[in-house]
């Protein structure tokens, strides 16, 4: 399975976050992450049939992640 990754960082990068929340809306996913700022990046999933799994805070120490805490 190829695996395909994107690095968002113009517009948010430095921003605090508040609030992430997850649903469903007219058979897309999306995942909305509110700043403190008011303003929020909202990422929409397509097909509708993918969905969160699970969501961690990471944390990175000489190269090796940890899970800090489990969220979902």
């Amino acid at each position: 399975m190829a695996t395909h990754k994107k690095k968002f960082v113009r517009g948010v990068a430095g921003k605090v976050v508040e609030s992430i929340e997850t649903g469903n809306e007219e058979e897309q996913v999306y995942i909305d992450i509110h700043f403190q700022d008011k303003t929020s990046c909202i990422i929409y999933i397509s097909p509708a049939d993918i969905f969160v799994e699970s969501a961690q805070v990471i944390g990175w120490k000489d190269g090796n992640s940890f899970v800090i805490r489990k969220l979902l």
